[in-house]
C-alpha cells in the first residue's frame, strides 16, 4: 500500500467513523462495548480475579509472575509488528478496528448471555489472537476445564474462508492450539485448616482443540443493530446466532477429523467440549 493510498484509507476510516456517530448504529456498538465492560471485564475481574482489560481481553500485563517483563514487552512488540504487516504502519497506528473485532465482541456477549454463571467467557490476549489464532475462550468454573477455543470469521465462502479453515485444521493436526496467556481453574488449599479451594491460575495452556465460528457480516451487523443490553433478555438475532454457532460446533466436534487427532490431552479436552455441547438446551 503506497503512501497516498494509506493517507486516503485513514481519512476514509475516520470519516466513516464520524458518519456512524450520527446514527443509531454507533450507539448499539457502544452498548455492546458497555455490556462487555460491565458484565464480562468488570464482573470477572472483581468476582473471579480474571486478568482482563475493559474489552474483555486477557491482559498480558497481569502475567508478571508467569513471565518476565522482557518477555511480555517482546510479545507486545510482536503484536504491533503483525498489525503493521496486516494494516500498514499508519493504519495500525490509528487503531482501526475490523469487522472481525465486532464479531469477537458479539460472540463474547452471546456466550455470556446464554451460558450462564457457571462459565467464564473471555476474549484472548492480542498475542494469542495474532499468533495462536484464538479469538474467544470458554472456561467451566465447576470442572476447571477450558471448554473451547474459537477462531471467528465473517467470511462464509471464497479463498479467505478456505485459508482460515486450513489454518484451523493445521493447528489441530499439530495437537491443537495454545494460549500463552491462558487461565484455568485449579484445586488449591488455603487458610490454617488447609481447606480445598478452587483458584484461577494464570499459565500457558496447550493442546486445545480449535474450532471455527462463521457468522456472515450482514448477520453480525443486524445483531449489533438490534442488540439488547441485558443479561436476562436477548433479541431474536442473538438467539439465532447462538443456535447457529452451537449447531456448527457440534458438527465440527463430532467429525472424524477431530476424533483422529493422535494426542491424548487434545482428545480429553475434545471429550469435555462434546459433553459441554451435549448439555446445552437451547430453544429459540
Amino acid at each position: 500500500m503506497n503512501e497516498k493510498n494509506i493517507e486516503r484509507e485513514i481519512l476514509y476510516k475516520r470519516n466513516e467513523s464520524s458518519d456512524k456517530k450520527k446514527g443509531p448504529e454507533i450507539e448499539r456498538s457502544e452498548a455492546l462495548d458497555n455490556f462487555i465492560e460491565e458484565f464480562v471485564a468488570k464482573e470477572y475481574t472483581e468476582k473471579e480475579g480474571a486478568p482482563l482489560d475493559k474489552k474483555g481481553r486477557i491482559d498480558p500485563s497481569f502475567f508478571s509472575e508467569v513471565y518476565s517483563k522482557e518477555i511480555i514487552e517482546r510479545d507486545k512488540k510482536i503484536v504491533e509488528q503483525h498489525k503493521k504487516e496486516y494494516y500498514g504502519d499508519k493504519l495500525a497506528a490509528v487503531g482501526i478496528e475490523s469487522g472481525g473485532e465486532e464479531l469477537e465482541a458479539l460472540t463474547t456477549v452471546i456466550f455470556r448471555k446464554f451460558l450462564g454463571s457457571d462459565f467464564v467467557v473471555v476474549r484472548s490476549s492480542e498475542y494469542d489472537d495474532e499468533i495462536n489464532h484464538v479469538d474467544n475462550v470458554i472456561l467451566d468454573k465447576v470442572t476447571g476445564n477450558i471448554v473451547g477455543a474459537f477462531d471467528e470469521t465473517e467470511k462464509t465462502s471464497g479463498e479467505k474462508l478456505r485459508d482460515k479453515m486450513e489454518m484451523v485444521m493445521d493447528r489441530n493436526r499439530k495437537g491443537g492450539t495454545s494460549l500463552k496467556y491462558g487461565m484455568i481453574y485449579e484445586q488449591g488449599v488455603s487458610g490454617e485448616k488447609r481447606e480445598a479451594k478452587t483458584e484461577l491460575k494464570l499459565k500457558e495452556i496447550r493442546n486445545i482443540p480449535l474450532f471455527l465460528i462463521k457468522v456472515p457480516e450482514a448477520t453480525v451487523e443486524e445483531a449489533i443493530k438490534n442488540f439488547v443490553p441485558s443479561l436476562k433478555e436477548s433479541s431474536i438475532n442473538e438467539r439465532r446466532i447462538f443456535k447457529q454457532i452451537t449447531q456448527s460446533l457440534k458438527q465440527q466436534a463430532e467429525s472424524q477429523f477431530y476424533k483422529s487427532i493422535p494426542n491424548l490431552v487434545f482428545q480429553k479436552r475434545l471429550a469435555v467440549f462434546q459433553k459441554f455441547l451435549g448439555n446445552l438446551d437451547f430453544q429459540e
